[in-house]
């Protein structure tokens, strides 16, 4: 994807959707794509807040720690994820 892409794309993700071109643009160069597997854990609950994560596609499951069974939920549009975030 080019930095025009992204800008584009973020610009659909709610907590972006009111900074402007040039914050978008700051976001857009600092980012990496990143591509997991099906099962493969992004973060665990705890772990240190470095970034933060907007999924592009597919679905993430979240789990509470000790949930039996893991509480599901997904997003049907973008999103923007941390190690911090709350639902």
């Amino acid at each position: 994807m080019t930095i025009e892409d992204d800008i584009f794309f973020l610009e659909r993700v709610a907590t972006f959707a009111q900074l402007g071109f040039s914050a978008l643009q700051i976001i857009a160069i600092g980012a990496e794509a990143k591509r997991l597997k099906s099962g493969e854990v992004l973060f665990e609950a705890g772990d240190a807040a470095d970034g933060g994560y907007v999924i592009q596609d597919g679905t993430l499951k979240l789990a509470l720690p000790n949930a039996d069974p893991p509480t599901p939920a997904s997003r049907p549009e973008p999103a923007f994820f941390s190690a911090s975030s709350r639902w």
